[in-house]
């Protein structure tokens, strides 16, 4: 391979949803160079008894939703980076309801 030659990544996000746990694998695959880079992101949240009052939310299919629209998991993480308007944000402690 050229040693001025760029890689090329392809990366790619498989999302496994248990019982309170998110796990994100990260891969990564190099086409000039065959190299596969693999990575394991787990957030564990767990659901509270009360609801976190200073998080409001309405979405009623999630496992962390409270009556009165609140949230009751312990964090949150809310992505991507660089949002520059509410509508590009996603929660990504969501977990559906009919999943958990």
């Amino acid at each position: 391979m050229n040693k001025n030659s760029k890689n090329v990544f392809c990366i790619k996000y498989l999302v496994i949803i248990k019982k309170d746990k998110l796990v994100i694998i990260k891969i990564a695959v190099c086409f000039n160079c065959s190299i596969t880079y693999k990575e394991e992101i787990s957030m564990n949240v767990k659901k509270m008894s009360h609801p976190n009052e200073s998080i409001k939310c309405q979405v009623n299919t999630c496992h962390y939703y409270m009556a009165g629209d609140y949230c009751a998991a312990e964090k949150i993480e809310v992505k991507p980076r660089n949002a520059s308007s509410s509508e590009e944000t996603d929660c990504v402690t969501f977990i559906s309801s009919t999943n958990a």
